[in-house]
């Protein structure tokens, strides 16, 4: 990231990070996979991201328990509550300056961080 040094830090897991990415998902095991991963795939590095299972009566909170990276956290809802919820539960459990919400179905786009953090 040539263009913005001034604007990537080292991740430091005790600092707040800028972007915090939401994620609720409910029995998307499938899915969820995808948005994961096009999140560990940006470039700009100072994120986190919380996966909030609502649920799910499928593996999808296995599947995200198997990332073994400190930027992922996965929050369990002991009953189903709905999307509106989950995201609520999400921004609650955020710790960065900005939160981004991605639909568990979907995915971020390269460098898509990199762009909103320059506008």
């Amino acid at each position: 990231m040539e263009c913005l040094p001034e604007l990537m830090r080292d991740l430091d897991m005790d600092a707040m990070p800028y972007f915090s990415i939401v994620i609720p998902a409910y029995n998307r095991e499938r899915e969820i996979l995808r948005a994961v991963d096009s999140c560990l795939a940006q470039e700009f590095t100072d994120y986190e991201v919380v996966v909030v299972d609502d649920c799910s009566t499928d593996t999808t909170a296995t599947a995200v328990d198997r990332y073994a990276n400190p930027r992922i956290r996965l929050i369990r809802h002991p009953v189903n509550r709905g999307a509106c919820a989950a995201r609520n539960t999400g921004v609650r459990a955020s710790t960065g300056t900005w939160v981004i919400f991605l639909d568990s179905d979907d995915e971020l786009l390269a460098g898509c961080l990199t762009r909103i953090v320059t506008l």
